[in-house]
């Protein structure tokens, strides 16, 4: 059987990361079962970002509430990939 999975995603998006991860581990149970063909389609997460760019310091305090927050956040995503929790 032939599967075709569309993927809509950011490249900067931590969580879409783990989504292809999730996805490539789910690909490799089916090797040999079914031929999965991915499609790829982008998606922008913010796109009234100004071209020239804001400092990523102050665009996460102001996304997720604090420096601090945003730094759990990162290291939640950090621990799953090292755990292999992906």
């Amino acid at each position: 059987m032939s599967l075709v999975v569309d993927v809509i995603s950011d490249v900067i998006c931590p969580w879409c990361y783990i989504g292809e991860r999730r996805l490539e581990t789910a690909i490799a149970a089916l090797e040999g079962q079914h031929d999965v063909q991915v499609r790829w389609h982008p998606f922008q997460l913010n796109p009234t970002m100004p071209k020239e760019g804001v400092s990523s310091r102050e665009y996460r305090i102001q996304k997720f509430g604090s420096w601090g927050r945003s730094q759990e956040l990162d290291a939640n995503v950090i621990c799953r990939h090292r755990s292999g929790r992906l």
